[in-house]
């Protein structure tokens, strides 16, 4: 199966098993799914040269604070436009503007709905291949504007000589 033709990668970031296996029942049909079961790995795993094309995080993962891990994630030049879902019991208002803050895309409450997550994940995913079509056309234009300035000046340099 070619790379265009093979399943979109989730890092599903989780020490907890249970939810693992939940995740991965509503979605291995139709995502490749990685597991890191604490915040280096997530991070590692993301930052890695098959990267997720999004992150469902558990806001409860060993070894690093949500916080840390968003910020790492979202500073780094190769995993910053990763979308990043939070995962997490059901949160007050202050905790999740934090995450957004922080880069989060969305929050996924528990218990998990099959319906919520596939949408959710397909709306972040779709959006996601828009922007990075949009930035592709965006640096293809700009390479083109270059390349037609560089021929107007040589021409120019030719008509001055």
């Amino acid at each position: 199966m070619g790379r265009s033709q093979s399943k979109q990668v989730l890092l599903v970031a989780d020490a907890n098993p249970e939810n693992i296996n939940v995740l991965k029942m509503m979605l291995a049909s139709g995502y490749e799914i990685k597991v890191a079961a604490d915040g280096k790995e997530a991070i590692r795993l993301a930052s890695s040269p098959d990267a997720p094309g999004l992150i469902l995080l558990n806001n409860m993962i060993p070894t690093a604070d949500i916080d840390e891990i968003c910020r790492k994630l979202k500073t780094d030049k190769t995993t910053q436009n990763i979308p990043i879902i939070i995962l997490s019991e059901p949160t007050t208002e202050d905790t999740e503007a934090r995450g957004f803050e922080l880069g989060a895309a969305d929050y996924i409450t528990k218990p998990f709905k099959r319906s919520v997550v596939r949408a959710r994940i397909r709306t972040h995913l779709d959006l996601k291949r828009y922007r990075d079509n949009l930035e592709n056309k965006e640096k293809k234009q700009v390479s083109e504007l270059h390349e037609e300035i560089q021929q107007r000046r040589d021409i120019e340099d030719t008509y001055r000589a």
